[in-house]
């Protein structure tokens, strides 16, 4: 991907939740710079949006398709909000799933980018999980000023203190019959190919967020960009994110118990077979080879 604009990146940050949005993801105005500005910086044409409800945000992406030209060479997604294990929450605490998003961009609805990569970038919590922490290999710990991209089910967004519930996920397959054998449809098809999905945690768990300087997934994400981009592929890429957000650990306060918990980010590819490079317009960082 070498072109100057190799498309577009959809950054959405929804800051503001609850009765008169008095509920703040504090931090992620910290995200948004960073991410905006790295993309930008790679190549990418950005179209921001904040605080949207659900419906607001199947809008905007539905626009967005339209937006995507022939030339374009790929398009990426940023979604920083809170969020459930079925997928992300506009301001309304309505969820629009991954499974949506993953539809709004197959090769049927939008055909410009057949063939071309669609990376997904979540920064959500994925559920009420903590992940305990594995103590020899942490580097850090940190005691305040982390909060969790999580809304209860009392709808009610919260920065630690929250009310565990555990989720039930029912899956179907539907049986048919190709060259006289018995197959079953599990899930995925040609369709939804050339699908990059990088979660900031595992289904199930919460994701971390400092009020200061942003969460981890995405601090980790917008450094190794700047420093990788121009010579290593995103597989590359996300394998140092993941090092280095599962090597974070911290105490959350969890129904008036303090925990201490790490962080595990999950990427998903579906009918990718070939490397991903952005090949940057900003030269290599001083120093490297």
């Amino acid at each position: 991907m070498d072109q100057c604009n190799k498309g577009l990146v959809f950054i959405l940050n929804n800051y503001h939740f609850g009765p008169d949005s008095k509920k703040e993801r504090k931090g992620s105005d910290v995200d948004l710079a960073n991410v905006k500005h790295v993309f930008t910086e790679i190549g990418y044409t950005a179209d921001e949006a904040q605080d949207l409800t659900a419906e607001d945000i199947r809008l905007e992406l539905k626009n967005l398709t339209r937006k995507i030209l022939p030339s374009h060479t790929s398009v990426v997604l940023v979604f920083m909000s809170h969020g459930k294990k079925e997928g992300i929450q506009g301001t309304d605490e309505g969820v629009v799933t991954v499974e949506e998003i993953k539809d709004m961009f197959s090769g049927n609805n939008c055909p410009a980018l057949i063939g071309k990569p669609k990376i997904m970038i979540f920064q959500a919590c994925r559920g009420a999980k903590v992940t305990p922490s594995a103590p020899s290999l942490a580097t850090s710990v940190v005691d305040n000023g982390i909060c969790t991209d999580f809304v209860g089910t009392d709808g009610v967004a919260r920065d630690g203190g929250v009310t565990l519930v555990t989720e039930d996920e029912a899956c179907s397959t539907s049986p048919g019959r190709v060259g006289g054998g018995e197959v079953e449809i599990d899930c995925g098809v040609p369709d939804n190919a050339d699908m990059y999905i990088a979660q900031s945690t595992s289904e199930g768990y919460y994701s971390l967020r400092d009020r200061q300087n942003g969460s981890w997934f995405i601090q980790a994400l917008c450094e190794e960009l700047i420093a990788s981009a121009h010579d290593h592929h995103l597989d590359d890429i996300m394998t140092k994110v993941t090092d280095r957000v599962k090597r974070q650990e911290i105490r959350i306060e969890i129904n008036k118990e303090r925990h201490l918990t790490m962080q595990t980010p999950q990427i998903i590819k579906q009918g990718i077979g070939k490397k991903i490079f952005f090949l940057p317009k900003y030269p290599p960082p001083a120093g490297s080879q």
